[in-house]
């Protein structure tokens, strides 16, 4: 009898009194983890960060999921330089002089949220595209994309959700785009289907479950529903916001409002 050897990294891998101590989730993370070892950074290997990989293939073979998240650490260890990336002060990059800053704060409504909200019709995309490469919009994004990932880390982290064990919570980034201002020409479908498709694709593929596009109308009256929270952030042209009106009404302000909103981003 021929007998195959079981090759387990147990640097990484549980010992076998902590696998009674696990939850199923625990033991995926913990496979996963052993199978993209050789790539793992110190700074991205959080239980979350391994947990996002598992929650976006669901049905997948462990395998399958390892290969994808090989990928997104061959790319994080590209010459770009993405795991100090955040530590930068925005700016450095031209772009982002062009590309306002989304970030909100914390959603005070959804526990452990984020909340960003882009002035798209704001953004001269063609002014952008004429100036720099995709590759270079791509370069200034990925600050703001990893300054997300950041912050939610840093979530998870204060709730407790450091391995072995988390006992923390998940975070998440709710990502609203406000539509005012834009034109609906057949210019921004050429954007929308050209260069903007190639970077979502690429958020897409790098940044699992942490911001999902949620294209449900229904979403919308759930905002409603809980005190309008985000659709009192929007920005006037004048810098004032409704919320900062004498005596708004809430309702008014929804209809008045919530038109600008053309997507919510949320995280599963």
């Amino acid at each position: 009898m021929r007998y195959l050897p079981l090759l387990i990294d147990f640097g990484t891998f549980p010992s076998r009194w902590n696998l009674y101590r696990m939850s199923s989730e625990d033991l995926q993370v913990a496979e996963l983890r052993s199978l993209v070892s050789d790539h793992l950074t110190p700074y991205y290997d959080t239980h979350f960060n391994i947990l996002r990989w598992i929650q976006a293939h669901p049905g997948v073979a462990m395998d399958k999921i390892a290969e994808r998240l090989r990928h997104h650490l061959l790319y994080r260890a590209c010459s770009w330089e993405i795991d100090s990336i955040h530590e930068k002060e925005r700016g450095y990059h031209p772009i982002h002089k062009f590309w306002p800053r989304s970030k909100c704060g914390m959603s005070g409504v959804i526990p452990n949220c984020l909340v960003h909200v882009e002035q798209s019709g704001h953004v001269d995309f063609d002014g952008i595209l004429d100036q720099f490469s995709i590759a270079e919009v791509m370069r200034a994004r990925i600050f703001d994309i990893e300054e997300m990932l950041t912050d939610v880390m840093h979530i998870e982290k204060e709730t407790g959700g450091e391995p072995p064990f988390p006992s923390g919570e998940q975070a998440s980034v709710l990502y609203v785009m406000d539509a005012d201002g834009i034109e609906y020409t057949k210019k921004l479908f050429d954007l929308v289907l050209g260069s903007l498709r190639a970077l979502s694709e690429f958020m897409a593929d790098h940044y699992v479950e942490l911001v999902n596009v949620d294209k449900n109308p229904a979403d919308i009256q759930i905002l409603r529903h809980r005190q309008c929270s985000l659709v009192v952030l929007r920005t006037l042209d004048d810098g004032e916001t409704p919320s900062t009106r004498e005596n708004p009404n809430e309702d008014e302000l929804f209809i008045q409002y919530s038109t600008t909103i053309v997507g919510v981003v949320i995280n599963s």
